[in-house]
């Protein structure tokens, strides 16, 4: 069993990890975000229900960094999600990974959205944006 190794950042003397819930209806699309994200270092938690995401946001809602979420899911969607995770913590990051191309930019601004990002993505472009966003947000907190 391989140890896995978590992307931490040193802010002084505290350690600090960095968790990325992860929504995607399609569990084979949710795993391999998970291995890509964890290959850098992230604790990344994945759904394949977004109702259940939200349960689980909601019953920890500080235990993540920065939420990614398909757009086309049942139930409820990835908007409908940003917009209730917005709810309880607005300045945590989410980005839409979709491969819907028609979205506008004040479809993302009502949702809360932070970053688009369409399917088919390369591995470094998700990584981009993910510590981009991470980053950002890190930095709005000091």
């Amino acid at each position: 069993m391989a140890c896995s190794v978590r992307k931490q950042l040193v802010w002084g003397a505290f350690m600090v990890s960095k968790s990325i819930l992860f929504v995607d209806d399609e569990e084979i699309l949710a795993k391999l975000g998970r291995r890509i994200l964890e290959k850098r270092g992230y604790e990344v938690t994945i759904f394949i229900y977004s109702v259940e995401a939200l349960k689980r946001f909601c019953k920890t809602p500080y235990k993540f960094d920065l939420v990614i979420t398909d757009y086309n899911m049942p139930q409820m969607n990835g908007g409908q999600l940003a917009i209730k995770i917005k709810k309880n913590r607005k300045n945590l990051p989410v980005i839409l990974a979709t491969g819907c191309r028609d979205f506008t930019e004040d479809n993302l601004t009502e949702w809360g959205i932070d970053g688009l990002i369409v399917k088919p993505y390369q591995q470094e472009d998700i990584i981009d944006l993910v510590q981009n966003l991470i980053t950002s947000n890190d930095a709005e907190t000091l």
